[in-house]
């Protein structure tokens, strides 16, 4: 059986989040709804990563301080590498930081599998597709 661990359970619902996101947003009747989910997406998202680097911080045991916990939460494309260079060093933090690169390349890439499937389902049961 697969270990699961907090951390990854984490990323796993960071992903969900941007599949459901893609989805609905694609299935929203109006501009409205569409630009909740947007939102919705967006809160949940940065919690969620706050909640990677709360998890991480400590199994790795790194004190955490408010400028760095306020840095990862509202600037997170600068807090976490910033987080990840002081908690795993150059070396550890270059190739941590790549890993989170490649990590929100996947969010996009199941954000755009959402859509596809929402547009689909759209067709599926006959409503119209945005222009």
């Amino acid at each position: 059986m697969i270990n699961v661990t907090p951390k990854r359970r984490v990323l796993l619902a960071l992903l969900l989040t941007m599949f459901v996101y893609g989805l609905a947003a694609t299935l929203a009747t109006s501009q409205s709804l569409a630009t909740g989910f947007e939102l919705t997406a967006i809160f949940l998202g940065s919690f969620l990563v706050f909640a990677w680097y709360c998890e991480d911080a400590r199994e790795r045991h790194f004190r955490r301080g408010r400028v760095q916990d306020f840095g990862v939460a509202a600037i997170g494309v600068i807090g976490l590498p910033v987080y990840l260079f002081r908690s795993r060093g150059a070396k550890g933090g270059a190739l941590a930081t790549g890993g989170v690169i490649l990590f929100y390349l996947s969010t996009f890439l199941l954000i755009a599998v959402g859509a596809v499937l929402g547009l689909i389902l759209r067709l599926v049961l006959g409503m119209p597709v945005p222009q």
